[in-house]
């Protein structure tokens, strides 16, 4: 999977900081453990070999190539700012799951209502996720939440 930066938002291609926990949706494959539990693992459609654990925090390094007409970002805990451009997303297994990008972590905006991060908590709810972080606020222009 690729992020192709946004230009508006990193007119010098460089990472922004969240100013806040930011809210965001993860695409995973969910896929029943197959022994009549009703446990499911999480695995990302493009890299079937990794198993997301949901409300644990992912940390990774983003990997920035291209060139300065289409600079992309290749490495990174990949989501969607939006629950529409998760939903486009979706696939035959496919599972829409909110999560936060927490305060502090750098992260790139894409073109197309995706979001790369360096820092990741995934969780199986929104109920879930107001429990373990409390409230989620009103929408922040992009340009306010990360600096």
């Amino acid at each position: 999977m690729c992020l192709y930066i946004d230009k508006k938002v990193h007119p010098q291609f460089k990472s922004r900081v969240a100013t806040q926990d930011i809210l965001v949706y993860k695409v995973l494959e969910r896929i029943e453990d197959g022994h009549g539990t009703r446990t499911f693992s999480y695995y990302a459609p493009y890299r079937t070999n990794f198993e997301w654990k949901l409300e644990r925090r992912y940390t990774a390094t983003m990997e920035k190539r291209g060139t300065t007409w289409s600079p992309t970002i290749h490495a990174g805990l990949h989501s969607c700012r939006t629950s529409q451009a998760a939903q486009n997303r979706l696939c035959h297994n496919g599972k829409m799951l909110p999560a936060v990008i927490p305060k502090g972590s750098r992260l790139y905006y894409g073109e197309n209502g995706d979001i790369v991060s360096n820092t990741l908590i995934i969780y199986p709810s929104r109920k879930a996720l107001i429990k373990a972080r409390g409230a989620i606020g009103p929408g922040i222009a992009r340009d306010k939440i990360a600096i």
